[in-house]
């Protein structure tokens, strides 16, 4: 965290000498006031107590550079390892959306984005979002517009949000599975997960069906399950449930007239990618055959699932048997299944 007089020279244009007592009191005056206002609350005290109006129009009059530098010290002895307002609203259950959108419109009048916004322990605002308020989808949206390539930004424990969310899915999972709470909407719970997924995966919101739907589901449902295919980001574990929980997604296209057997048809199973590497580009003999049946792989799922997925053609009129051939699959890492179903 930079020093007191670094933060507020940056605002006032001075010289950065701290001297003189005289350039040293005017360049705390501004930073003084918006702490304590004679003894009043910080910021901190506002948004702890849930003030929010009060934290508004508190913000409204706060140098952006002092937004985006303060940190709360209180309960931690070094004041590196504090969180910024950011990071407090963020992991706050009842904060008002308005609260996140004006603390980002007051940083971002000075950074391009917030990506260096960190604490002690390396995590971004939306870690903490998706850790504490992961059902918050418009808090979440906010932060991951601010700053999309946060999604990849690890903490110290080498965690990414997408990794976060996708632990705090898991238990939830097995909350509800033995949960007695029968005034808890579970269902509607981890729908709200699982929209907070699709802002992080970058899920299109429009779609149409390739056959009826008999999901349940609008058919402009954001296409979570096609996002997590076709990203080699997405943690299986998140893909894996993508598939039980969007399973309807399986007969939904996107703006590409592909569906989900499309996407994965294109992309090389990992096995039989492994082998391409080791032989540095050999071709490989017919016997030696990659049969990628599970690692990575969601081929074979999707077949069993919707086999007519197998004859649909997408807007470059391409069966999902010639998109696998073209990305080069082998015989026995798809190919073959994909002409069995046919």
């Amino acid at each position: 965290m930079r020093s007191t007089c670094e933060s507020t020279n940056e605002n006032l244009g001075q010289d950065g000498n701290c001297d003189d007592e005289s350039d040293l009191a005017s360049s705390l005056l501004d930073v003084t006031t918006i702490q304590s206002e004679q003894g009043g609350p910080t910021l901190f005290d506002l948004a702890r107590d849930e003030r929010w109006e009060d934290l508004l129009d508190r913000l409204e009059n706060t140098p952006p550079n002092v937004v985006r530098d303060q940190t709360d010290a209180s309960g931690d002895e070094d004041d590196s390892l504090a969180d910024t307002i950011l990071h407090v609203v963020s992991g706050m259950e009842r904060v008002p959306v308005k609260v996140v959108e004006k603390i980002l419109s007051r940083i971002l009048t000075i950074e391009s984005s917030i990506a260096s916004l960190r604490n002690g322990s390396q995590q971004t605002p939306l870690h903490i979002a998706v850790f504490s308020i992961p059902e918050r989808t418009d808090v979440i949206e906010r932060l991951y517009h601010a700053c999309p390539e946060n999604v990849q930004a690890r903490d110290s424990l080498r965690l990414r949000p997408i990794d976060i969310i996708t632990e705090r899915i898991i238990m939830l999972e097995e909350v509800i599975k033995y949960s007695t709470r029968e005034e808890v909407d579970w269902d509607a719970m981890i729908e709200r997960f699982w929209e907070s997924v699709g802002v992080l995966v970058g899920a299109s919101k429009s779609c149409q069906c390739s056959t009826d739907n008999h999901g349940g589901e609008p058919a402009t449902s954001p296409l979570l399950l096609h996002a997590c295919l076709r990203s080699k980001d997405v943690p299986f574990a998140l893909t894996d449930r993508a598939m039980k929980h969007k399973k309807f997604q399986l007969e939904l296209t996107d703006e590409n007239g592909d569906l989900p057997l499309h996407i994965v048809s294109r992309i090389v199973p990992p096995a039989q990618q492994r082998a391409r590497n080791t032989r540095e580009g050999d071709e490989m003999d017919e016997e030696d055959d990659i049969n990628d049946d599970g690692e990575g792989d969601f081929l074979n799922r999707i077949l069993s699932s919707y086999p007519k997925a197998a004859a649909h053609y997408n807007k470059a009129h391409q069966l999902p048997l010639i998109v696998a051939i073209e990305s080069g699959r082998k015989w026995n890492s798809g190919i073959s299944r994909l002409l069995e179903v046919n």
